[in-house]
């Protein structure tokens, strides 16, 4: 089985006042492609749809050379590259046409039965999934320990705009949540290297959320959870260096 591609050209909407892709926008091309290949083969949105199934994201890992610049054209591939009884592993590699590797990403999926709200054996529904064993890295989706106390604060309220089909916020806005709870100075000096990002439950429209960072060194430890319960929507690790002077 081929590894599954798709080429884009990097459009101005989706790149940030820095003139790179936006977290937001790269998370979107991961969901397109696994969507399509995911389709292609047969346990995409229409297998879902049949059997009242539907993939969620568990957790993101990526590693970032640099994110794609504005007029770019990168080819994104993707394959299943893991199976075992709870989740499927999906993998990503971003290139440019110059065949330069910018980004690469791991990606963890559970398969929840809709009518139940839980989820199932992921083999039970994809067992004629032909899994393609090599990985981008090896990663484990390890659990994020937080800090007892965080330097930085941001609120946000969920849009209808950013719900997805699950009635919950889709997995590319909480990337976007990270960077609000960060200090401009800080994102105009620094760049994202590394981030891991686990989900624990979906935000639903109108949820007051809270998004709590703490930075120890090159890293940022982030909590998003409701505001005013203690319902905790996901955890996120990244990592940055120092951008080098132009």
């Amino acid at each position: 089985m081929d590894k599954f591609q798709q080429k884009y050209r990097v459009r101005s909407a989706e790149c940030d006042r820095f003139n790179q892709m936006r977290l937001r926008s790269l998370f979107n091309l991961f969901q397109d492609v696994a969507d399509l290949n995911a389709e292609e083969l047969g346990f995409g949105y229409s297998f879902c749809l049949q059997n009242q199934l539907t993939w969620m994201g568990a957790g993101y890992h990526l590693k970032i050379n640099r994110l794609p610049r504005r007029d770019e054209t990168i080819i994104l591939y993707t394959w299943p590259a893991g199976l075992n009884a709870l989740s499927a592993i999906r993998d990503f590699e971003l290139k440019n046409e110059d065949g330069e590797t910018l980004v690469l990403a791991s990606s963890s999926w559970i398969l929840i039965d809709l009518a139940r709200k839980r989820p199932v054996a992921v083999p039970k529904y994809v067992n004629h999934l032909n899994v393609i064993g090599e990985r981008v890295f090896e990663t484990n989706f390890e659990k994020i320990a937080l800090p007892e106390e965080f330097d930085y604060q941001a609120k946000e309220t969920v849009r209808e705009d950013d719900i997805d089909i699950n009635l919950h916020v889709n997995n590319a806005v909480y990337p976007s949540w990270l960077l609000d709870s960060l200090p401009l100075e800080f994102l105009a000096s620094h760049q994202l290297k590394e981030l891991k990002i686990q989900f624990k439950q979906g935000a639903e429209k109108q949820s007051l959320v809270e998004i709590l960072s703490k930075t120890q060194g090159a890293d940022v430890y982030t909590l998003i959870k409701e505001g005013k319960i203690k319902k905790e929507y996901a955890r996120i690790l990244s990592s940055w260096v120092k951008k080098e002077l132009e």
